[in-house]
């Protein structure tokens, strides 16, 4: 690895990983693409496949963690917030305009 960045390849490594990744993981893009990321912004490529890799690692872990025949919602369960229901208003029975009934 030495050589290749003291020969400023580095960028050719990251292009073949990129590749590699890529590919693994069935992430859309090309070798062109991959070529022009590798070489003009080297530490961009670097940071996008750790971010990836670590992210589909991650997702594997929480998917396994799923019981048979189950898997999570994308977003979560979303509840709506109930109404609160309450009797019919009623009046007190024996009153009417404040004085009693008799």
């Amino acid at each position: 690895m030495c050589g290749a960045g003291c020969l400023h390849l580095h960028w050719v490594v990251a292009l073949l990983k990129r590749g590699d990744t890529r590919n693994k993981f069935g992430v859309k893009g090309d070798g062109c693409t991959d070529c022009l990321a590798s070489y003009f912004c080297f530490p961009c490529t670097v940071a996008q496949m750790d971010t990836e890799i670590k992210d589909r690692v991650k997702a594997a872990h929480h998917e396994a963690k799923q019981p048979d025949g189950y898997s999570q919602a994308q977003n979560g369960m979303v509840y709506g917030q109930q109404p609160l229901q309450q009797p019919p208003h009623q009046p007190q029975q024996g009153y009417h305009d404040g004085a009693p009934k008799s």
